[in-house]
């Protein structure tokens, strides 16, 4: 994928990007959002959940962003976890959705070589393609939850809650997604996906005399570990789906 990965080498520990260090962190792993046993195990033989036997580690060139690859055996059988996990109690990982890389240790655990495909015709060259672009609205509530969670259920509830999809004005909010109270600057979250990782922006008036004078807040979150706060059973994806239906986009604003 023209990146270039660190491979742990049995001793002491991996870093990633977001201070993680695996094997001892391990402790951490939740896959799919469920709380699971990990140990290294080079000859993919153990008790754990998921018997780890390498372990692949690419920082990105920016903050917290990370790829880890942990190249497992979990009921006997290979897979390959992938952890793109910036910050939070756990690191949230799940199988890649990398073909190639499920297919080249399919290979190796069968005693074949893996053959990978050349990089120029490889069309996962710049992400893991593990996630797909989610749908604004579904993006848009986990970003009104995870940032203020009672201001943006409030303005729901009074039906003044919008969403808005390529912010069309000059410098750096220029084509980001937003929702809205369709107040000051401050009743605004912009945000933007790319693959796994989602941009949010927002005034930050904390310690500035005015909303005027107020900078722009950046931070970073994983589509994995919103989907693990607010999207995992059942009753968490029935709310969360009557929070999109309730968001109204930005056009009714002035109806």
């Amino acid at each position: 994928m023209d990146q270039e990965y660190e491979k742990y080498d049995g001793t002491g520990q991996i870093k990633t990007a977001a201070g993680e260090e695996f094997p001892k962190d391990f402790s951490r792993v939740q896959v799919n959002g469920q709380k699971v046993t990990m140990s290294y195990e080079p000859d993919g033989k153990g008790d754990s959940d998921y018997n780890v036997v390498a372990i692949y580690n690419y920082d990105k060139d920016e903050g917290a962003s990370h790829i880890t690859y942990l190249f497992a055996f979990h009921n006997g059988q290979p897979i390959v976890l992938v952890d793109e996990t910036t910050n939070g109690d756990y690191v949230q990982a799940k199988e890649t959705a990398n073909k190639d890389l499920i297919n080249g240790f399919n290979a190796i655990t069968a005693g074949k070589d893996a053959s990978m495909p050349d990089s120029d015709n490889n069309d996962s060259t710049t992400s893991d393609s593990d996630a797909d672009t989610e749908d604004v609205k579904l993006v848009g509530v986990f970003v009104g939850l995870l940032k203020s969670g009672n201001w943006f259920k409030g303005w729901l509830k009074q039906g003044k809650m919008y969403y808005g999809t390529d912010w069309d004005t000059k410098g750096k909010l220029k084509g980001y997604d937003y929702i809205t109270a369709n107040g000051d600057p401050t009743s605004y979250f912009w945000f933007k996906q790319n693959g796994n990782d989602v941009t949010v922006k927002f005034v930050d008036d904390s310690h500035a005399k005015s909303v005027a004078e107020a900078p722009i807040k950046t931070e970073h979150y994983t589509i994995d570990r919103l989907k693990s706060d607010y999207y995992v059973n059942s009753g968490q994806k029935a709310e969360v789906n009557g929070y999109i239906k309730a968001l109204k986009p930005i056009e009714d604003a002035d109806k």
